[in-house]
């Protein structure tokens, strides 16, 4: 239960974000020529790295991406907001804190799938 308060501060903690994305005010960071990564990615990788906690940089880059494609993928096959969050605290192979998973889930929806920005904002209005 413990682990699970802290993944919901987390989400939480970059609710100001998500509010602000939400709202209209959008922060965009447009890919250069030669970078293979679109500018969501771009966003998305840079939120990580600028997380107030963690330490995603021990992370690749391709795996990073994987994490926050599958929280977009597994919203869009109907997993509920609540139970991605569990299936991130359930995996074993992570190396990530829940305060880190839970911000990795919030900045993986604000930049890579914001459709389910109400259903990440309903979770944390009904939890928070």
């Amino acid at each position: 239960m413990r682990v699970r308060l802290i993944l919901i501060a987390a989400l939480m903690g970059l609710g100001l974000s998500l509010a602000a994305c939400s709202s209209g005010s959008t922060q965009s960071t447009p890919t250069t020529g030669s970078s293979p990564y679109t500018a969501s990615q771009t966003a998305y990788l840079q939120s990580l790295n600028n997380a107030p906690s963690g330490d995603f940089a021990t992370l690749p880059v391709v795996t990073l991406l994987n994490l926050g494609e599958d929280v977009c993928n597994d919203l869009g096959s109907g997993t509920t907001v609540a139970e991605e969050a569990q299936s991130m605290l359930d995996a074993s192979q992570s190396v990530l804190t829940p305060s880190d998973l839970g911000y990795l889930m919030g900045a993986a929806v604000e930049n890579l799938c914001s459709q389910y920005l109400p259903e990440v904002q309903a979770y944390l209005n009904a939890n928070g």
